[in-house]
């Protein structure tokens, strides 16, 4: 005895199921079906695994791997301009911290000097950055926190939407390339929110330095 639906052959006569494919086995054990036969209307009996119009279109559209691969690379090219432009004005305005001497402080040594010259007073230097280097830290700082995190979130939005790809539009290769552009771009997403804040902390910085140095 075979299967009906696959053609396979049925083992015990009276199991209610094939084996193989699952299918309900009707027929009474007393009705034999020839391998011969079953060959004969095996095209007839399994169903046919050819894409509808509908399914054919999904295939073709690549509605989401588009979607996935656009975001991938925004993600990607938004995170790696804020690493490019942030860590060299990183090097740029914390090398600019300097001191400087208070003109105030200038005054009253010369001051003091003529008055009181024994009084043992000397102008201490602070240190400084330029209110214009501090604006552009400040500036800069915000911009790239917020670039750092719209890129790890669409770098993340990006590999969810590729899972509906793979799942509705097989794994071709703008679905590849966008898991990877995808994974990038959280990375330097991370980096970049991590570059703005210390931009954004720089000015704060040369106040600490004087705290610190009990100036």
């Amino acid at each position: 005895m075979y299967c009906p639906n696959c053609g396979e052959k049925i083992k015990d006569p009276n199991q209610k199921f094939c084996q193989y494919c699952g299918a309900a086995l009707k027929f009474d054990t007393e009705t034999s079906i020839s391998q011969a036969d079953i060959i004969s209307n095996k095209s007839a009996t399994i169903p046919s695994t050819e894409y509808t119009p509908t399914d054919a279109k999904q295939k073709t559209s690549k509605k989401h791997s588009k979607r996935c691969f656009a975001g991938a690379m925004i993600s990607f090219t938004l995170s790696l301009l804020t690493i490019i432009i942030g860590l060299p004005l990183i090097f740029f305005i914390g090398s600019s911290i300097h001191l400087e001497e208070d003109p105030l402080s200038i005054f009253y040594f010369y001051y003091f000097l003529l008055y009181y010259p024994f009084s043992g007073y000397y102008p201490t230097p602070r240190y400084v950055l330029d209110e214009g280097l501090r604006m552009i830290a400040h500036v800069y700082g915000v911009l790239f926190i917020l670039f750092g995190i719209a890129s790890f979130i669409l770098g993340i939005v990006a590999r969810r939407t590729r899972r509906k790809a793979i799942y509705r539009e097989s794994n071709n290769g703008l679905v590849k390339a966008g898991g990877v552009l995808a994974i990038l771009g959280i990375i330097q997403g991370i980096i970049g929110a991590i570059i703005g804040g210390i931009l954004f902390y720089l000015p704060f910085y040369a106040t600490l330095l004087n705290y610190v140095s009990g100036i």
